[in-house]
Protein backbone atom coordinates (compact mmCIF):
# COMPACT_ATOMS: atom_id res chain seq x y z
CA UNK A 1 0.00 0.00 0.00
CA UNK A 2 1.30 3.46 -0.84
CA UNK A 3 2.14 5.53 2.24
CA UNK A 4 0.28 8.66 3.30
CA UNK A 5 3.35 10.61 2.17
CA UNK A 6 2.62 9.64 -1.42
CA UNK A 7 -0.91 10.92 -1.05
CA UNK A 8 0.43 14.28 0.05
CA UNK A 9 2.90 14.39 -2.82
CA UNK A 10 0.20 13.46 -5.31
CA UNK A 11 -1.91 16.31 -3.96
CA UNK A 12 0.74 18.74 -5.18
CA UNK A 13 0.05 17.45 -8.71
CA UNK A 14 -3.59 18.45 -8.49
CA UNK A 15 -5.17 20.23 -11.43
CA UNK A 16 -8.77 21.01 -12.34
CA UNK A 17 -9.04 17.53 -13.80
CA UNK A 18 -9.54 14.49 -11.61
CA UNK A 19 -7.78 12.32 -14.19
CA UNK A 20 -4.06 12.89 -14.67
CA UNK A 21 -4.23 11.66 -18.27
CA UNK A 22 -6.53 8.75 -19.05
CA UNK A 23 -6.88 4.96 -18.81
CA UNK A 24 -4.23 2.53 -20.04
CA UNK A 25 -5.34 -1.03 -20.79
CA UNK A 26 -2.47 -3.41 -19.95
CA UNK A 27 -2.54 -7.08 -20.93
CA UNK A 28 -1.59 -9.54 -18.17
CA UNK A 29 -2.27 -13.25 -18.54
CA UNK A 30 -5.86 -13.72 -19.74
CA UNK A 31 -7.00 -10.41 -18.26
CA UNK A 32 -6.61 -6.69 -18.69
CA UNK A 33 -5.47 -4.35 -15.96
CA UNK A 34 -6.98 -0.94 -16.60
CA UNK A 35 -4.71 1.63 -14.93
CA UNK A 36 -5.96 5.19 -14.42
CA UNK A 37 -3.59 7.83 -12.96
CA UNK A 38 -5.48 10.40 -10.90
CA UNK A 39 -4.72 13.78 -9.35
CA UNK A 40 -6.74 13.48 -6.14
CA UNK A 41 -8.63 11.08 -3.90
CA UNK A 42 -11.39 9.51 -5.95
CA UNK A 43 -13.81 6.60 -5.87
CA UNK A 44 -13.84 5.00 -9.32
CA UNK A 45 -15.29 2.00 -11.09
CA UNK A 46 -15.18 0.50 -14.58
CA UNK A 47 -18.38 -0.72 -16.24
CA UNK A 48 -18.31 -3.29 -19.05
CA UNK A 49 -21.57 -4.59 -20.50
CA UNK A 50 -23.45 -3.50 -17.39
CA UNK A 51 -21.03 -5.16 -14.94
CA UNK A 52 -19.11 -2.92 -12.57
CA UNK A 53 -15.54 -3.47 -11.35
CA UNK A 54 -14.00 -1.39 -8.55
CA UNK A 55 -10.54 -1.11 -7.02
CA UNK A 56 -10.71 -2.58 -3.55
CA UNK A 57 -8.55 -4.40 -1.03
CA UNK A 58 -10.47 -7.04 0.87
CA UNK A 59 -13.70 -5.18 0.28
CA UNK A 60 -12.49 -1.67 1.09
CA UNK A 61 -12.61 0.58 -1.95
CA UNK A 62 -9.39 2.51 -2.53
CA UNK A 63 -9.57 6.26 -2.89
CA UNK A 64 -6.18 7.23 -1.44
CA UNK A 65 -3.99 6.17 -4.39
CA UNK A 66 -2.19 7.69 -7.36
CA UNK A 67 -3.32 4.98 -9.79
CA UNK A 68 -6.76 3.41 -9.80
CA UNK A 69 -6.50 -0.14 -11.16
CA UNK A 70 -9.09 -2.64 -12.30
CA UNK A 71 -8.63 -6.25 -13.37
CA UNK A 72 -11.23 -7.29 -15.93
CA UNK A 73 -11.62 -10.52 -17.93
CA UNK A 74 -10.05 -10.17 -21.34
CA UNK A 75 -12.90 -11.95 -23.09
CA UNK A 76 -15.48 -9.57 -21.61
CA UNK A 77 -13.78 -6.38 -22.75
CA UNK A 78 -12.88 -7.87 -26.14
CA UNK A 79 -16.51 -8.77 -26.71
CA UNK A 80 -17.91 -5.43 -25.47
CA UNK A 81 -15.54 -3.23 -27.45
CA UNK A 82 -15.94 -0.40 -24.93
CA UNK A 83 -15.75 0.42 -21.22
CA UNK A 84 -16.93 3.29 -19.04
CA UNK A 85 -15.13 4.99 -16.16
CA UNK A 86 -17.42 6.28 -13.40
CA UNK A 87 -15.78 8.41 -10.72
CA UNK A 88 -16.37 10.90 -7.92
CA UNK A 89 -13.84 13.06 -6.13
CA UNK A 90 -13.62 12.23 -2.42
CA UNK A 91 -13.86 15.41 -0.38
CA UNK A 92 -13.99 13.86 3.10
CA UNK A 93 -13.93 10.14 3.83
CA UNK A 94 -15.48 9.85 7.26
CA UNK A 95 -16.15 7.00 9.63
CA UNK A 96 -19.91 6.99 9.01
CA UNK A 97 -20.23 8.74 5.66
CA UNK A 98 -18.25 9.90 2.65
CA UNK A 99 -18.58 13.38 1.21
CA UNK A 100 -18.10 13.23 -2.56
CA UNK A 101 -18.29 15.45 -5.60
CA UNK A 102 -20.62 14.88 -8.52
CA UNK A 103 -20.41 11.63 -10.47
CA UNK A 104 -18.66 11.76 -13.85
CA UNK A 105 -18.67 9.05 -16.50
CA UNK A 106 -16.52 8.68 -19.61
CA UNK A 107 -16.75 5.92 -22.19
CA UNK A 108 -13.77 4.65 -24.16
CA UNK A 109 -13.85 2.42 -27.22
CA UNK A 110 -11.61 -0.65 -27.26
CA UNK A 111 -10.24 -2.73 -30.13
CA UNK A 112 -8.70 -6.13 -29.32
CA UNK A 113 -6.27 -8.09 -31.45
CA UNK A 114 -8.05 -10.11 -34.11
CA UNK A 115 -6.74 -13.39 -35.53
CA UNK A 116 -8.03 -12.66 -39.05
CA UNK A 117 -5.90 -9.61 -39.88
CA UNK A 118 -2.33 -8.34 -39.81
CA UNK A 119 -1.11 -7.32 -36.37
CA UNK A 120 0.67 -3.97 -35.94
CA UNK A 121 2.90 -3.55 -32.87
CA UNK A 122 5.10 -0.70 -31.81
CA UNK A 123 7.99 -1.29 -29.41
CA UNK A 124 10.10 1.29 -27.62
CA UNK A 125 12.40 1.34 -24.61
CA UNK A 126 15.05 3.61 -23.14
CA UNK A 127 13.59 7.01 -23.95
CA UNK A 128 14.84 8.16 -20.52
CA UNK A 129 12.37 10.96 -19.97
CA UNK A 130 12.08 12.23 -23.54
CA UNK A 131 8.30 12.47 -23.56
CA UNK A 132 6.88 14.37 -26.54
CA UNK A 133 9.28 12.82 -29.04
CA UNK A 134 8.52 9.35 -27.63
CA UNK A 135 4.78 9.87 -28.10
CA UNK A 136 5.37 10.91 -31.70
CA UNK A 137 7.64 7.94 -32.34
CA UNK A 138 5.20 5.40 -30.92
CA UNK A 139 2.35 6.82 -33.03
CA UNK A 140 3.83 5.40 -36.24
CA UNK A 141 0.82 3.18 -37.02
CA UNK A 142 -1.77 5.78 -36.06
CA UNK A 143 -5.24 4.27 -35.72
CA UNK A 144 -3.95 0.93 -37.04
CA UNK A 145 -1.92 0.22 -33.91
CA UNK A 146 -2.89 -3.09 -32.26
CA UNK A 147 -0.43 -3.26 -29.36
CA UNK A 148 2.02 -0.84 -27.73
CA UNK A 149 5.02 -2.28 -25.88
CA UNK A 150 6.96 0.07 -23.59
CA UNK A 151 9.94 -2.03 -22.59
CA UNK A 152 11.53 -0.26 -19.64
CA UNK A 153 13.65 2.80 -18.84
CA UNK A 154 10.98 5.18 -20.05
CA UNK A 155 12.27 7.39 -17.23
CA UNK A 156 15.86 7.61 -16.03
CA UNK A 157 14.80 6.92 -12.45
CA UNK A 158 11.79 6.85 -10.16
CA UNK A 159 12.86 9.59 -7.80
CA UNK A 160 9.52 11.38 -8.25
CA UNK A 161 6.00 10.14 -8.76
CA UNK A 162 5.91 12.02 -12.07
CA UNK A 163 8.83 9.93 -13.33
CA UNK A 164 7.18 6.73 -12.13
CA UNK A 165 3.96 7.60 -14.00
CA UNK A 166 5.62 8.62 -17.28
CA UNK A 167 5.06 5.22 -18.96
CA UNK A 168 1.31 5.54 -18.31
CA UNK A 169 1.27 9.12 -19.57
CA UNK A 170 2.97 8.12 -22.83
CA UNK A 171 0.84 5.00 -23.23
CA UNK A 172 -2.39 6.98 -22.93
CA UNK A 173 -1.17 9.69 -25.30
CA UNK A 174 -0.52 7.01 -27.94
CA UNK A 175 -3.44 4.61 -27.41
CA UNK A 176 -6.16 6.82 -25.84
CA UNK A 177 -7.11 3.73 -23.84
CA UNK A 178 -8.41 2.00 -26.97
CA UNK A 179 -5.82 -0.74 -27.64
CA UNK A 180 -3.86 -2.98 -25.27
CA UNK A 181 -0.38 -2.23 -23.93
CA UNK A 182 2.45 -4.19 -22.37
CA UNK A 183 4.61 -2.19 -19.95
CA UNK A 184 7.75 -3.66 -18.38
CA UNK A 185 10.33 -2.48 -15.86
CA UNK A 186 13.84 -1.42 -16.88
CA UNK A 187 16.84 -1.22 -14.60
CA UNK A 188 16.58 2.58 -14.27
CA UNK A 189 12.95 2.26 -13.19
CA UNK A 190 14.25 0.49 -10.10
CA UNK A 191 16.15 3.48 -8.76
CA UNK A 192 14.83 6.23 -6.53
CA UNK A 193 12.31 6.49 -3.71
CA UNK A 194 9.23 5.63 -5.75
CA UNK A 195 10.71 2.46 -7.21
CA UNK A 196 9.54 0.68 -4.07
CA UNK A 197 5.94 1.60 -4.97
CA UNK A 198 6.01 0.43 -8.61
CA UNK A 199 3.82 -2.58 -7.80
CA UNK A 200 0.91 -0.14 -7.39
CA UNK A 201 1.83 2.04 -10.35
CA UNK A 202 2.33 -0.48 -13.16
CA UNK A 203 0.82 -3.78 -14.34
CA UNK A 204 1.68 -6.96 -12.44
CA UNK A 205 0.42 -10.52 -12.19
CA UNK A 206 -0.54 -10.76 -8.52
CA UNK A 207 2.37 -8.48 -7.69
CA UNK A 208 4.88 -10.24 -9.95
CA UNK A 209 6.51 -8.39 -12.84
CA UNK A 210 6.98 -11.53 -14.95
CA UNK A 211 4.07 -13.33 -16.57
CA UNK A 212 2.59 -14.64 -19.79
CA UNK A 213 0.17 -12.66 -21.95
CA UNK A 214 -2.43 -14.25 -24.23
CA UNK A 215 -3.70 -11.80 -26.86
CA UNK A 216 -5.58 -13.66 -29.58
CA UNK A 217 -2.97 -14.76 -32.13
CA UNK A 218 -0.10 -13.33 -30.05
CA UNK A 219 1.48 -14.94 -27.00
CA UNK A 220 4.03 -12.98 -25.00
CA UNK A 221 6.30 -13.98 -22.16
CA UNK A 222 7.29 -10.97 -20.07
CA UNK A 223 10.54 -11.49 -18.15
CA UNK A 224 12.20 -9.18 -15.63
CA UNK A 225 15.94 -9.28 -15.07
CA UNK A 226 15.85 -6.48 -12.50
CA UNK A 227 19.04 -4.45 -12.18
CA UNK A 228 22.04 -4.94 -14.46
CA UNK A 229 24.75 -5.36 -11.81
CA UNK A 230 25.20 -7.53 -8.74
CA UNK A 231 23.00 -6.65 -5.76
CA UNK A 232 26.06 -5.69 -3.72
CA UNK A 233 27.18 -3.03 -6.21
CA UNK A 234 27.84 0.32 -4.57
CA UNK A 235 25.25 2.11 -6.75
CA UNK A 236 22.38 0.38 -4.95
CA UNK A 237 23.42 1.16 -1.40
CA UNK A 238 21.99 -2.08 -0.04
CA UNK A 239 18.50 -1.57 -1.55
CA UNK A 240 18.69 -4.39 -4.14
CA UNK A 241 17.56 -8.03 -3.77
CA UNK A 242 17.17 -9.07 -7.40
CA UNK A 243 19.04 -12.36 -7.10
CA UNK A 244 16.22 -13.72 -4.95
CA UNK A 245 13.66 -12.43 -7.46
CA UNK A 246 15.49 -14.15 -10.32
CA UNK A 247 15.49 -17.41 -8.38
CA UNK A 248 11.71 -17.12 -7.98
CA UNK A 249 11.43 -16.30 -11.67
CA UNK A 250 13.37 -19.46 -12.50
CA UNK A 251 10.77 -21.50 -10.64
CA UNK A 252 8.05 -19.69 -12.60
CA UNK A 253 9.76 -20.59 -15.89
CA UNK A 254 10.16 -24.22 -14.83
CA UNK A 255 6.46 -24.49 -14.06
CA UNK A 256 5.47 -22.67 -17.24
CA UNK A 257 7.66 -24.91 -19.39
CA UNK A 258 6.02 -28.06 -18.08
CA UNK A 259 2.44 -26.72 -17.89
CA UNK A 260 0.27 -28.47 -20.52
CA UNK A 261 -2.19 -25.54 -20.41
CA UNK A 262 0.40 -22.78 -20.90
CA UNK A 263 -0.60 -20.23 -23.51
CA UNK A 264 2.33 -20.89 -25.81
CA UNK A 265 0.93 -24.40 -26.45
CA UNK A 266 -2.34 -22.99 -27.78
CA UNK A 267 -2.49 -23.60 -31.54
CA UNK A 268 -4.22 -20.23 -31.96
CA UNK A 269 -1.09 -18.47 -30.64
CA UNK A 270 0.57 -18.09 -34.02
CA UNK A 271 3.21 -15.67 -32.76
CA UNK A 272 5.33 -16.39 -29.67
CA UNK A 273 7.47 -13.51 -28.41
CA UNK A 274 9.59 -12.93 -25.31
CA UNK A 275 9.76 -9.37 -23.94
CA UNK A 276 12.29 -8.15 -21.40
CA UNK A 277 14.23 -4.95 -20.90
CA UNK A 278 17.60 -6.65 -20.43
CA UNK A 279 18.57 -9.22 -23.10
CA UNK A 280 19.34 -12.15 -20.82
CA UNK A 281 21.35 -14.02 -23.49
CA UNK A 282 23.82 -11.15 -23.98
CA UNK A 283 27.05 -10.91 -21.95
CA UNK A 284 28.45 -7.38 -21.73
CA UNK A 285 32.20 -6.97 -21.24
CA UNK A 286 32.71 -3.32 -22.05
CA UNK A 287 34.03 -2.16 -18.67
CA UNK A 288 37.22 -4.11 -17.88
CA UNK A 289 38.30 -1.55 -15.25
CA UNK A 290 35.34 -2.32 -13.03
CA UNK A 291 35.48 -6.12 -12.87
CA UNK A 292 32.86 -6.59 -15.59
CA UNK A 293 29.96 -5.37 -13.41
CA UNK A 294 27.36 -6.22 -16.06
CA UNK A 295 28.27 -9.90 -16.37
CA UNK A 296 25.94 -11.39 -13.78
CA UNK A 297 23.78 -14.46 -13.19
CA UNK A 298 25.33 -16.65 -15.88
CA UNK A 299 23.88 -19.82 -14.33
CA UNK A 300 20.38 -18.38 -13.88
CA UNK A 301 20.20 -16.71 -17.29
CA UNK A 302 21.54 -19.86 -18.97
CA UNK A 303 18.78 -21.80 -17.24
CA UNK A 304 16.20 -19.34 -18.56
CA UNK A 305 17.53 -19.70 -22.11
CA UNK A 306 17.34 -23.48 -21.74
CA UNK A 307 13.63 -23.28 -20.93
CA UNK A 308 13.00 -20.87 -23.80
CA UNK A 309 14.78 -23.12 -26.29
CA UNK A 310 13.35 -26.36 -24.95
CA UNK A 311 9.65 -25.63 -24.47
CA UNK A 312 8.61 -22.10 -25.34
CA UNK A 313 10.46 -21.87 -28.67
CA UNK A 314 9.81 -18.19 -29.27
CA UNK A 315 9.83 -16.67 -32.73
CA UNK A 316 11.36 -13.40 -31.53
CA UNK A 317 13.00 -11.97 -28.43
CA UNK A 318 12.30 -8.25 -27.87
CA UNK A 319 14.72 -6.33 -25.62
CA UNK A 320 16.14 -2.89 -24.97
CA UNK A 321 18.72 -1.64 -22.47
CA UNK A 322 21.62 -1.32 -24.92
CA UNK A 323 20.43 1.93 -26.54
CA UNK A 324 20.56 0.41 -30.00
CA UNK A 325 18.27 -0.32 -32.93
CA UNK A 326 19.40 -3.75 -34.10
CA UNK A 327 18.12 -7.13 -35.20
CA UNK A 328 20.41 -9.97 -34.17
CA UNK A 329 20.25 -13.25 -36.10
CA UNK A 330 20.51 -16.47 -34.13
CA UNK A 331 24.20 -16.84 -35.03
CA UNK A 332 25.05 -13.30 -33.88
CA UNK A 333 28.15 -12.85 -31.71
CA UNK A 334 25.93 -11.01 -29.20
CA UNK A 335 23.91 -14.19 -28.61
CA UNK A 336 26.37 -15.49 -26.02
CA UNK A 337 24.00 -17.99 -24.38
CA UNK A 338 22.65 -19.59 -27.56
CA UNK A 339 19.03 -18.47 -27.77
CA UNK A 340 17.29 -20.19 -30.70
CA UNK A 341 15.50 -17.14 -32.15
CA UNK A 342 16.34 -13.67 -33.50
CA UNK A 343 16.57 -10.73 -31.10
CA UNK A 344 15.16 -7.26 -31.65
CA UNK A 345 16.83 -4.45 -29.69
CA UNK A 346 14.36 -1.57 -29.93
CA UNK A 347 14.98 1.66 -28.07
CA UNK A 348 17.48 4.44 -28.55
CA UNK A 349 17.36 8.00 -27.18
CA UNK A 350 18.99 10.71 -29.27
CA UNK A 351 19.81 13.82 -27.23
CA UNK A 352 22.25 15.85 -29.31
CA UNK A 353 20.65 18.82 -31.06
CA UNK A 354 17.08 17.94 -32.02
CA UNK A 355 15.92 15.45 -29.41
CA UNK A 356 14.52 12.20 -30.75
CA UNK A 357 13.69 8.64 -29.81
CA UNK A 358 13.96 5.61 -32.03
CA UNK A 359 11.72 2.56 -31.81
CA UNK A 360 10.58 -0.40 -33.86
CA UNK A 361 7.32 -0.92 -35.75
CA UNK A 362 6.42 -4.57 -36.32
CA UNK A 363 3.86 -5.78 -38.81
CA UNK A 364 2.96 -9.45 -38.42
CA UNK A 365 1.69 -11.39 -41.42
CA UNK A 366 0.85 -15.08 -41.56
CA UNK A 367 4.46 -16.28 -41.70
CA UNK A 368 6.75 -13.27 -41.24
CA UNK A 369 7.43 -10.11 -39.30
CA UNK A 370 8.30 -6.90 -41.06
CA UNK A 371 10.37 -4.65 -38.78
CA UNK A 372 10.81 -0.93 -39.35
CA UNK A 373 13.17 1.16 -37.24
CA UNK A 374 11.56 4.61 -37.09
CA UNK A 375 11.98 8.04 -35.51
CA UNK A 376 9.65 10.75 -34.21
CA UNK A 377 8.89 11.94 -37.75
CA UNK A 378 7.83 8.41 -38.71
CA UNK A 379 10.80 8.17 -41.06
CA UNK A 380 11.89 4.58 -41.69
CA UNK A 381 15.61 4.37 -40.93
CA UNK A 382 16.02 0.67 -41.66
CA UNK A 383 13.80 -2.26 -42.60
CA UNK A 384 14.18 -5.99 -41.94
CA UNK A 385 12.03 -9.09 -42.36
CA UNK A 386 12.20 -12.33 -40.40
CA UNK A 387 10.39 -15.58 -41.00
CA UNK A 388 8.24 -16.83 -38.16
CA UNK A 389 8.26 -20.45 -39.19
CA UNK A 390 11.18 -22.78 -39.56
CA UNK A 391 13.38 -24.90 -37.33
CA UNK A 392 12.02 -23.27 -34.18
CA UNK A 393 8.37 -23.93 -35.11
CA UNK A 394 6.58 -26.83 -33.43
Amino acid sequence: MLPVKLKRISATMATKSILRSGPVVCAVGNAYEILVPVNCDVLMSVTINGKSYCYHQNGIRRSDCVVQRFTVPMRELDKAGAYTLVYQKVIDRRAYSCLKGRAVSKTYSFRPLKPDREVCLYVMSDCHGIRGESENTCSFFGDNLDLLILNGDVSSSCETVEEALLPLDIAYAVTKGSVPCVITRGNHDLRGNFAQHLDELMPTADGKTYYEVCLGPLWLLVLDGGEDKDDAHREYGGTAAFHAMRQEETVFLEKLSSDPTAGFRNPDARYRFVVSHIPIHFCCRDDPDDNYPFDIENDIYSEWVKHLNGSVRPHLYIAGHLHREELWPVDSAQNARGLHCPTLIAGKPVRRGDRDCLGAAIKLTSDSAEIFFTDKRHCIIEKDTIKLKGENEK
